[in-house]
Formats: structure tokens, sequence, C-alpha cells
């Protein structure tokens, strides 16, 4: 039997109409992702960790969904902190593109959180940093109790990128390793925000942090200063307790 292959993205940031970001064309990056993908044999999932759109604008949503549609593969997406989240549920939901808690192949379940707090300031954006709510762990409790192993997708890093990326991360991540701990069955994570792609092992859980799509950071850079050319995205295959994870860029 084949492995599980999964397609991870994150941190698209489409703005409207192409508008650059920082001199940095987001959406020929994502053009260009998607024309990769299509090169790849045996993809039984993508899945997106969130900040498809930079402003959370419509037609930014328009745009990644109607080319995500193009694909013809199964699509799970999560919001972040740059997700517009009634447009986000609204505009990314189709034949092909899921906004639902979670999903399964074969042996393995996939459980998506919304890590995404609102900003009580103003209700159309959101806070930087990521927050579980209590819905949500419950939730993440009760899916826990299961007999597959488990991945898990969320936006904002549940564990400590290093250097200047540790700003804005997960809050209640603590909650989140308690709940893990108590049915050993999650062996994968996967997340994106940081715009810089990572992999680590801690307790036996595997963290992978997705590379940015539309531009990349680095941890041993200036904060906030491009790492130009490190933008990409990730192929994940899943066999037994087997992980491989190969970053593609965008420039391949």
């Amino acid at each position: 039997m084949r492995p599980i292959r999964i397609v991870l993205l994150s941190d698209i940031h489409i703005s409207e109409v192409g508008q650059p970001i920082w001199n940095t064309d987001t959406l020929k990056h994502f053009d260009n992702a998607l024309t990769s993908i299509q090169k790849i044999e045996g993809i039984d999932a993508i899945i997106v960790s969130g900040d498809i759109a930079d402003k959370g604008t419509q037609w930014a949503y328009n745009y990644a969904r109607e080319s995500l549609d193009n694909l013809k593969m199964p699509i799970f997406l999560v919001p972040g902190n740059h997700d517009n989240l009634e447009i986000f549920t609204q505009e990314m939901s189709s034949c092909y593109c899921h906004v639902t808690p979670s999903m399964e192949i074969r042996e393995w379940k996939f459980i998506f959180l919304n890590t995404v707090l609102p900003d009580p300031k103003d209700s159309k954006t959101n806070m930087g940093r990521g927050y579980l709510s209590y819905e949500q762990l419950r939730y993440l409790d009760t899916e826990l109790d299961t007999t597959k192993d488990v991945c898990i997708v969320m936006h904002h890093p549940p564990i400590e990128p290093e250097g200047w990326l540790n700003r804005k991360i997960l809050e209640n991540r603590s909650e989140l390793e308690n709940i893990i701990s108590k049915h050993k069955t999650v062996k994968l994570i996967l997340y994106g925000h940081t715009h810089s792609h990572s992999i680590k092992c801690q307790n036996g859980i595997i963290y992978i942090c997705a590379p940015s799509v539309g531009f990349a950071f680095n941890k041993d850079l200036p904060k906030f200063q491009i790492d130009n050319g490190k933008e990409g995205f990730l192929i994940i295959d899943i066999y037994n307790n087997e992980i491989n994870c190969i970053k593609k860029s965008l420039y391949e």
C-alpha cells in the first residue's frame, strides 16, 4: 500500500486584486505553487493551514477557491489570524474545498482546529496571537478518543519556533498539551503562521511548520526581513509510523 500523501500550504496572503505585499507578488507565488502541485502524483489531500487572504477580502477568497477548485482534489482549510472568519467560512466551501472539523484517510484521523482570536476592540480584525476556545478544546478531547493515529492541523504554533518568531504563538498551548497527553493518539501536528519551515519532535509527536507561500521569514534574520527565495510548500508522506517531509520551492 502506498503512503498517504498530503500537500501542506500555508500563509498565502492573497491581497485585493493581487496587489504586492512588501514588494512581493503573493498572487504569483500562489499560482506558481498550484502549477507545481498539478505535477505531483498520488495526492490524497491538500491542507491549507491559514492566512489565505491578507486582509480578509471577498476577492481574495473567491480567487483562492476558484484556483484550488481547478486542482480537482480534496482540500481542507483552517483559518489564520489574517482571515475574516465569516467570509472565510462562506467563500472557502465548495465541492473540493472543505471547512470541516475533521476527516479520515485510511488509518489516520485529521482534526482541524480554529486558533483565531478575534480582536475584542474590532470585530473585523483578529489578534496576532492564537487561542483555543473551551469549545475547541472540548471537541479535541472527544475526538482524540480513537483507535486511529491523529494529525492535528491549526494555524498558530503550539511550540516555540525560536528567535524572534516566538512572538504571537498559541497562547494557551499548555491546555492543548494536557489534552494530548491524556490520549496518546496524536502523532503529528501541522501548522503555519511563522512563515518559516521547521520540523521538531517532542514527546513522540512530530511538529511540522509549513513555509509560507506568500513571503518567507527567518529566525536568524532581523525581525520581518523577507527571506527571499525561501517561499514554498510541503509534501508529507505518511506510511505506518514513518513520516517523510519534503519542502518544494516555488522556483523549481
